[in-house]
């Protein structure tokens, strides 16, 4: 068997590299080198200017009796702006500057000193009017160039000033020079000689790597099955096997971690309790679509790092949530909290604009927990369970249990003592017999009322009720619920109208026609019974179209009599509610009658409400909206 080529090592490339450091540190160097000259050149040109300032200075002195601040006409006296444009007009580039203690510049070489701008904002100057020498460097607003600036103080005619000279910095002795070019040009060429050298060096290093990146590439795509090629040097064909080793590893593991997270997510967004997920700093980490809907605002809010009190908003539940992650409660048996949810929202009545819920909240352990026994959980589970149906049907329970005893319990009373009454006497008295016994049967035609309405109830309510329905008119509904009240109304001298519009419109339904008779007939049967004389009972219908375009068809049964209190249209439908407790007993009613109408229209996908006539005018109004065809 041939021996196999041993692949270069490591060192030997390593070598290569420290060269290239070498080289790269002498560039270094040089440009060390260049900045230190550059300074150097900054300070003699600096050096340079203090002196022509102080031989200025010492003229401007010397000619002080034949100077003044002020611009003058031929005559004896010359500017200070004439002369600094005097003594500085064999060189165009040099430029000095005169300036007042209130920063007017009084004289400049070249520019008039009327286009300038108060100087006091410049630093050299502040230095030179405060008693000191300054400097400094910055692009010149009148050239527009980098210049150095050197100002020193001075005295003139009693008045304390700061003389200023500049040059431009590319008159320095360093750029005036071709140093700069020169070296710069050096280094150019001996760094694309190095440059060239370590393309050869890198194309040979980064072979192997470019191959093993692409292989990350891969991975990161999720192929693990790919196989990365690399020959040498050595230490990299081994990197290489164990990458590839490693990445049948990561394969196994993610394919465990995908379907233990599928399991989790599916039980996770499955369970109807809210689940949400939050870490010691009570921030969220995931909820699920039981918590949006109890938290609607963690729909928006939901992210790394989100608030648990934001998503929350319950003072009660951050409470026992802070205990349980302050460790207070760990060692109990699950501490639960239960307390309401407000959210008005939902409905606009105070009943029901609030969640009852019961909280609970527990650690998540992990694996640090084994090693170390005061190790504090970084993830803490709220659960929220929604009771408020429950306690909404506890409610109800102990309503109906003690509404239906009532009801049953007055006519049942009443029979009994005009039994009693009877067999103690009064039976003797035909007259009084007779009425006791037509009162006794009226109150067991009530009694029998109520059996019966109750019996309707448990029929609608019952889970799976499937309706048996068919096209039906509406109009034809609308008038024989209104001919079999005709009777009663007209005892009452009550009228009673039907109006569809349009007035040609025939509205057909798939409906019960036996069930919507009778909700109908229930809301009628109430306006003539409680309206005075002489009111009005009116039936209308229309087609319009919901928000999503399907048709519907609404009703509106109202009257002119007493109407329905705004605080009581919420509660009319509930079974045995009474606005009149004493009155409605006098008219013979169940307390069931719009209790079963609510039912029936829900059977058929409708909605019904109570509400003000929209005209403005004094009655009752039920407005029914139905699935139309």
């Amino acid at each position: 068997m041939a021996n196999k080529k041993r692949p270069l090592t490591t060192p030997f490339y390593l070598f290569l590299i420290n060269g290239i450091t070498l080289c790269c540190g002498f560039i270094f160097v040089i440009i060390i080198s260049l900045h230190t000259l550059e300074q150097t050149a900054i300070s003699q040109t600096e050096q340079n200017l203090r002196t022509f300032a102080y031989s200025i200075k010492q003229l401007l002195q010397n000619q002080q009796q034949s100077l003044t601040m002020e611009l003058q006409p031929a005559g004896s006296l010359v500017s200070i702006d004439q002369f600094v444009k005097q003594t500085a007009s064999h060189d165009p580039g040099f430029r000095i500057s005169v300036i007042r203690d209130d920063g007017t510049v009084v004289g400049d070489s070249d520019t008039d000193v009327g286009s300038l701008e108060n100087h006091l904002d410049r630093k050299e100057v502040v230095e030179a009017l405060a008693g000191r020498e300054g400097s400094t460097i910055r692009v010149s607003s009148v050239y527009h160039t980098l210049q150095v600036y050197y100002a020193i103080p001075f005295t003139f005619q009693g008045q304390q000033m700061a003389l200023r000279l500049s040059i431009p910095m590319q008159r320095s002795v360093f750029f005036s020079s071709s140093l700069r070019r020169d070296s710069i040009l050096s280094t150019a060429l001996v760094l694309a000689a190095i440059l060239m050298v370590t393309f050869v060096i890198a194309a040979k290093i980064l072979h192997p790597l470019k191959e093993l990146k692409e292989t990350a590439r891969q991975y990161e795509a999720g192929n693990f099955n790919y196989q990365p090629e690399v020959s040498s040097p050595r230490e990299f064909v081994e990197l290489a096997e164990d990458i590839s080793s490693m990445g049948s590893t990561i394969q196994q593991n993610i394919q465990d971690i995908s379907r233990r997270r599928d399991e989790f997510q599916a039980v996770f967004s499955s369970i109807t309790e809210a689940l949400i997920v939050f870490d010691s700093s009570l921030r969220v980490k995931r909820m699920n679509g039981a918590a949006r809907t109890i938290f609607p605002t963690g729909d928006q809010l939901e992210s790394e790092g989100t608030s648990l009190v934001t998503v929350v908003r319950n003072t009660d539940i951050i409470n026992f949530v802070q205990v349980i992650v302050g460790d207070d409660l760990v060692e109990q048996e699950r501490p639960e909290l239960e307390t309401q949810i407000l959210q008005p929202e939902l409905h606009q009545d105070s009943q029901h604009s609030a969640r009852s819920v019961l909280v609970q909240c527990v650690k998540i352990q992990d694996t640090h927990a084994a090693a170390f026994p005061h190790y504090k959980p970084s993830s803490y589970l709220l659960v929220i369970s929604d009771i408020s149906r429950l306690k909404r049907l506890e409610r109800v329970r102990k309503d109906f249990v003690a509404n239906v005893s009532h009801e049953l319990k007055t006519p049942v009373t009443a029979i009994t003592g005009f039994i009693e009454t009877l067999q103690d006497g009064a039976i003797d008295d035909q007259a009084t017999a007779r009425h006791f016994l037509d009162i006794m049967a009226q109150q067991s035609s009530r009694l029998n009322n109520i059996i019966d309405d109750l019996l309707t109830l448990s029929q609608l309510e019952q889970a799976g009720t499937q309706l048996e329905t068919q096209q039906v008119s509406l109009m034809d509904i609308a008038t024989d619920v209104l001919a079999a009240h005709h009777h009663l109304a007209q005892q009452k001298d009550i009228s009673m109208a039907c109006d569809f519009f349009p007035a040609d419109d025939a509205i057909q339904l798939q409906a019960n026609p036996g069930l919507l008779s009778q909700a109908l007939g229930n809301i009628v049967n109430n306006s003539v019974k409680y309206c005075p004389s002489g009111s009005e009972v009116h039936i209308a219908a229309r087609r319009f179209q919901d928000q999503d375009g399907n048709p519907r068809v609404r009703i509106v049964v109202e009257d002119t009599g007493n109407g329905i209190p705004v605080e009581y249209q919420k509660r009319i439908f509930e079974r045995f509610y009474r606005i009149d407790k004493g009155r409605s007993r006098e008219t013979g009613g169940t307390g069931l009658g719009l209790s079963i109408v609510h039912h029936i229209i829900q059977l058929h996908g409708g909605t019904i409400q109570a509400c003000n006539r929209q005209d403005g005018q004094k009655g009752a109004c039920f407005e029914i909206d139905l699935p139309g065809l």
